[in-house]
């Protein structure tokens, strides 16, 4: 793995730690562990597993940054990793109920698509653009060599 690649690597678990860690302390400023009691080791656990968690959501976007896989298998790679790891982070922590998990994992899949959508259609909107600009540029460049 050369540097470009680790350096990514690092920024994003470091975004995701702390996004994760931000959405955990948000969730129990509003009140969302109410019915649970929350001493401070078990808020700090709490945090802690959000934190891994998002650490692991945005670090293995690293697998798009492997050129010889493509979209579809980066994605599946991703998704997958991300849902074990949603499963396995919910149950320490005891986020859901069993008998909700179903619902749980629907949301999760369909937020994930969504985000995926909207992340693809905002990347073919650049290639696009960039398709344009090198097309402008290489019409300037056949006018130029004529003159």
């Amino acid at each position: 793995m050369d540097n470009n690649l680790k350096t990514g690597l690092t920024i994003k678990i470091l975004i995701g730690c702390l996004v994760g860690g931000f959405i955990c302390v948000v969730l129990y400023a509003f009140g969302a562990y109410d019915d649970i009691i929350m001493d401070k080791p078990a808020v700090i656990v709490q945090i802690l597993g959000s934190m891994i968690f998002g650490a692991i959501c945005m670090g293995t976007q690293i697998v798009y940054d492997i050129e010889s896989w493509g979209i579809r298998r980066s994605t599946t790679i991703h998704y997958l990793i991300c849902v074990v790891a949603f499963l396995i982070t919910s149950t320490l922590l005891g986020w859901f109920s069993a008998d909700i998990m179903w619902i749980v994992l629907s949301i999760f899949t369909v937020t994930y698509v969504c985000i995926w959508l909207i992340y693809s259609a905002v990347y073919k909107r650049k290639v696009r653009q960039m398709n344009n600009d090198l097309e402008k540029m290489l019409r300037r460049g056949q006018e130029g060599g004529r003159q």
